[in-house]
């Protein structure tokens, strides 16, 4: 029963002072929120980078360009061949037409400067999936034909994206941590203060017999408040300007057209990341009421 009392005694004050220093309230709560809001955007980019990665990795897509030459049959002839193929999957024939038509619904650049060309320049191709096994037993059966210009295979570029994505993955860790680390340093500044601005109760509180747990309890109480204050309004920041680029800015992006099918990040993410504003608040308010001392 004490405990349920002690609890109730420490949320009271807790939210006593949350309100009664409104304004420095106010402050810690907009830099967490800012905070947040920038982990939530970078942990957003992060997280559909690491998907599309995966995407590519998992279900790789091959493109077989055939010499300008090659006729339409010489192209259905071969497709069908490379279905017999043990590994191989997905196999289409694309015509050079279809080609440019969708090399310019990805890149609509392409698309004009095709208009400055005379003729299409693109040779009859052929996509499908290769597992990764069947790869060497493929591009073998492929030497006899001389209609084969060259096999465009994903997995170097897929390298070139895992060293960029480790090297932004690298950067994106380190403002965060200094993100934190600037919330910790303003929770605890403002919870000193309000410590300060109670001497006068803290030093009734020590008379009547009150242990240090009891006094520093209610300033843990309000900073676990400001955390999860800026946490929550964080988080919705952030997914909102999430909403908003990808509405405005990337919707017909044409130099990376899978931004245009970015995500907000799963519920899980969204509580990971309110958990964190979480536990800020208690971190730097702990460390402000340790300093409470006999007066």
């Amino acid at each position: 029963m004490k405990l349920f009392i002690d609890l109730g005694f420490f949320g009271r004050e807790g939210w006593a002072n949350f309100t009664r220093s409104r304004m420095l309230s106010l402050f810690s709560i907009l830099i967490i929120s800012i905070s947040i809001a920038i982990i939530t955007l970078f942990s957003t980019v992060f997280f559909n980078v690491d998907n599309y990665l995966k995407e590519m990795e998992n279900n790789p897509v091959y493109s077989i360009f055939l010499t300008q030459d090659t006729t339409a049959k010489e192209g259905r002839d071969l497709s069908l061949y490379l279905e017999t193929l043990k590994g191989v999957s997905d196999v289409k024939l694309v015509m050079p037409d279809e080609g440019m038509k969708k090399l310019a619904d990805r890149f609509p650049l392409a698309g004009e400067i095709q208009k400055t060309l005379e003729g299409n320049p693109l040779p009859i191709s052929i996509q499908l999936r290769i597992n990764t096994s069947a790869l060497v037993a493929v591009r073998q059966a492929l030497k006899p034909y001389s209609i084969v210009e060259s096999i465009y295979s994903p997995h170097f570029f897929l390298s070139q994206l895992k060293s960029i994505s480790s090297a932004v993955s690298f950067f994106i860790a380190l403002i965060a941590a200094i993100l934190v680390l600037a919330s910790v340093f303003t929770i605890y500044n403002v919870i000193r203060i309000t410590i300060l601005a109670r001497q006068n109760d803290i030093a009734i509180m020590q008379l009547v017999g009150a242990d240090m747990k009891f006094i520093r309890a209610p300033f843990t109480v309000e900073g676990t408040l400001q955390g999860l204050s800026g946490g929550i309004i964080g988080a919705l920041i952030g997914s909102g300007l999430i909403s908003v680029i990808k509405a405005h800015y990337l919707a017909n992006f044409q130099y990376l057209p899978f931004l245009s099918r970015i995500t907000t990040l799963p519920v899980s993410y969204f509580a990971g990341i309110i958990l964190l504003s979480i536990a800020m608040g208690i971190f730097g308010s702990t460390m402000a009421a340790s300093r409470i001392d006999y007066v």
